[in-house]
């Protein structure tokens, strides 16, 4: 298993800051390639999935993720109501998974036992050793999680995290959204309070959120999280004066820690504001475009720089990507 350092982390001696990435036989790889294909066609057919579960299977994109989020703000808001929002983060996603609490839920939800029995005569016996730089551990011996850089292992994760979408209540105007191990629960009302109420007995009512992350020992990252208030309404105090968004902001508490509010926050690598003008992500978007042009300047210099037809091959299959 090769030890890969995430991008742009300040500290690459914190554990955390480093992704595992499971070497497979290649056999192995189209083996769970042909079995992720039969998973997936049986997911399409009977809908054994959440509507607002997406990655992993067609038709549920990024792209289509955010029109879900957009969508359901603004419908709010032509009902004169704001909307609050919650941003999960799962730690160590893969590594977290129980085999046979995900065989369970897999069987659940309609998976046949065949493919069931291979993914659990996959997963036991396994051992790995650690490799990065010039260091490697000692073989270990896996009892649970599941191989990051498998095919398979994106769509039983899928399966493995589906209850936590059961936790909304659509009569009471909540939803949640679920991609791999991004979650963002939304909530409306008339006021912000009452919809962070939502937001608060979604996690901590029976069979909640937080219960669920317990039963699936997927614990989430707290200093990750953040309350959002989508609105573009300004609300009077009590002087009269017109409150600004930042003084109608309002934070939640789950179990005593302090959620803060946000007015901007990255979810699927877009930054989503509070008003929904995308401008935080347009400027994002020119400064990331513009480092690349400027990077691609210096590559190709007539002097001594790259030919344009190793750049052009550079551009197809690193910058498009």
């Amino acid at each position: 298993m090769a030890v890969l350092r995430k991008p742009a982390k300040p500290d690459y001696t914190l554990p955390n800051a480093h992704r595992p990435i499971a070497h497979i036989n290649t056999l192995a790889k189209v083996l769970s390639a042909c079995v992720v294909e039969d998973i997936v066609h049986m997911t399409e057919i009977h809908k054994t999935l959440p509507e607002n579960h997406f990655s992993c299977w067609p038709g549920r994109t990024t792209s289509d993720s955010l029109h879900f989020i957009t969508k359901f703000v603004k419908d709010a808001w032509r009902k004169n109501e704001v909307v609050s929002a919650l941003f999960l983060d799962i730690k160590s996603t893969f590594p977290s998974v129980m085999l046979e609490r995900l065989v369970h839920d897999m069987r659940f939800r309609g998976v046949p036992s065949q493919d069931t029995n291979w993914i659990r005569c996959k997963t036991q016996g396994r051992k790995t050793a650690l490799r990065f730089d010039s260091y490697g551990s000692e073989l270990v011996e896996l009892f649970q999680g599941l191989d990051q850089g498998c095919p398979l292992s994106g769509v039983a994760f899928q399966y493995y995290n589906a209850d936590l979408l059961d936790v909304c209540n659509t009569s009471n105007s909540e939803e949640i959204i679920m991609f791999m191990d991004d979650a963002l629960l939304l909530a409306r009302a008339k006021t912000l309070s009452k919809a962070n109420s939502k937001l608060h007995s979604m996690m901590e009512r029976q069979q909640g959120g937080l219960e669920q992350s317990q039963v699936h020992q997927c614990e989430f990252v707290i200093d990750k999280f953040g309350v959002m208030d989508f609105s573009r309404r300004r609300e009077p105090n009590l002087a009269k004066r017109p409150l600004t968004m930042l003084e109608c902001r309002l934070p939640i508490f789950l179990r005593d820690i302090k959620i803060p509010a946000i007015s901007v926050h990255k979810f699927l690598g877009v930054l989503i504001d509070q008003e929904l003008h995308w401008k935080d992500q347009v400027n994002y978007t020119l400064q990331k475009g513009s480092m690349w042009v400027m990077q691609y300047h210096r590559l190709a210099k007539l002097s001594k720089g790259v030919s344009a037809k190793y750049m052009r091959r550079f551009y197809t299959s690193i910058a498009i990507p």
